[in-house]
């Protein structure tokens, strides 16, 4: 299944509930979540999944890795480590330490993606249902 499929897929998904206002410009934060859990839910390629915050403040970063990890903790997802880039991570070190939810974070300098998930622990490969 590719990634846009699913992601268009909980789009539509979530546009169709009456508490959920679809908005045709740009995805909520809530609906971002919903489309990455669901991508590490249902696949287990790539490893890591990158996420590109290009552009994105470390704040707005810091509720969207807090945001991913209490949806994976809710719908019980694999989530193992999340790696970021030095400059966005910063934030959410300060405010959290160095992990959020037994969750921990790796900070790297010029990580290209700005943030990688983790489903398995580094060196652990199983395959999901």
């Amino acid at each position: 299944m590719q990634i846009h499929s699913v992601l268009v897929q909980t789009r539509a998904r979530l546009s169709e509930t009456p508490k959920v206002r679809y908005c045709g410009r740009m995805a909520r934060l809530d609906e971002i979540v919903e489309g990455i859990v669901t991508v590490l839910q249902l696949a287990s390629e790539p490893e890591p999944l990158p996420i590109d915050l290009r552009g994105e403040s470390p704040a707005d970063v810091t509720f969207l890795v807090r945001a991913i990890v209490d949806a994976c903790e809710r719908r019980g997802v694999p989530l193992s480590l999340v790696r970021l880039d030095q400059q966005l991570g910063a934030h959410i070190v300060r405010a959290e330490g160095d992990s959020y939810q037994g969750i921990y974070f790796q900070l790297e300098q010029n990580l290209a993606t700005a943030l990688e998930l983790y489903r398995f622990p580094q060196g652990v490969r199983t395959r999901q249902s």
